[in-house]
């Protein structure tokens, strides 16, 4: 292999950790972004060999790309909706256009629709264990379990949202 291709192989991988470094750099601040992280490995070529059987090196390839599962820093927020997972896992969302693809993301703000459904930013709803849209009455006492809204009776209005050890989410309502 001519030493221009093992160096045009280097600058590639090259150029390809410094574009994973820098869209890590460019989301650092995203909520709930995962920081991703190249491994490479040698290349070496079975036809290019010395007197002592050794094989040289034609460069590098990229072996794969992970997605970190480290925790990041949980913030509080002010808002009642805004959720967070400690540890693995991903919230599951549905774009209503396209509700045969669920989506997963670790960004845990959501609002309520006028007509009680949990969605993110972007409107994907929040789906529970059943995978289904998790709704909760605007004027309502209850608990959210992985199963859906579980009313209790009552009108209150929704003052917070909190995850329970078990997965269950509690609803806290307040005034009358």
């Amino acid at each position: 292999m001519p030493m221009i291709s093992v160096i045009r192989n280097g600058m590639d991988v090259a150029i390809q950790n410094l574009n994973i470094t820098s869209n890590n750099i460019a989301n650092a601040r995203t909520t709930g972004y995962k920081r991703r992280d190249a491994n490479f490995t040698d290349v070496y070529s079975t036809a290019i060999s010395t007197s002592t059987g050794d094989r040289l090196g034609i460069g590098a390839k990229s072996a794969d790309i992970r997605m970190s599962q480290m925790q990041g820093v949980l913030q509080k927020t002010n808002g009642v909706l805004d959720l967070a997972i400690e540890g693995e896992g991903l919230f599951a969302v549905r774009d209503e256009s396209n509700p045969e693809a669920n989506l997963f993301t670790r960004d845990g703000s959501f609002q309520m629709t006028k007509d009680g459904l949990l969605v993110n930013r972007d409107g994907y709803s929040l789906l529970s264990a059943n995978n289904t849209p998790i709704t909760i009455p605007t004027e309502a006492t209850g608990m959210v379990t992985a199963n859906g809204f579980q009313s209790f009776g009552g009108r209150r209005q929704l003052s917070s949202l909190a995850i329970r050890q078990d997965g269950n989410i509690e609803a806290s309502y307040g005034g009358s």
